[in-house]
């Protein structure tokens, strides 16, 4: 993963290296120093989101936004959110699903 700033924006990048995406998120946001940064991530990793190393501790450092994505059943996205230490600190929001490749 690489991490960097927007200029003036307050907004940081967190991009997926493909291997092991998850593991020291929690260190990277923690090396941004933002206020209040938020983590912005698709449903699906937020349905994985349990697996994570230290989500807690995520979750201690950043909110977390949650994009839906076809496939990802809402009832599912409630369980594991009511499941965390934090739940005030994720919130699930809609984007409308576009046909393009991500890769």
């Amino acid at each position: 993963m690489r991490a960097g700033l927007l200029p003036r924006s307050g907004l940081a990048l967190v991009r997926d290296s493909r291997r092991g995406a998850r593991d020291g998120v929690g260190q990277r946001i923690e090396a941004l120093d933002l206020d209040d940064p938020v983590f912005l991530i698709g449903a699906d990793e937020l349905a994985a989101f349990a697996t994570w190393v230290r989500p807690d501790r995520v979750l201690e450092l950043a909110r977390i936004g949650a994009a839906t994505r076809p496939g990802t059943e809402p009832a599912e996205l409630e369980r594991v959110v009511a499941s965390l230490a934090r739940p005030d600190r994720i919130e699930v929001f809609p984007i409308t699903p576009h046909a393009v490749s991500s890769s």
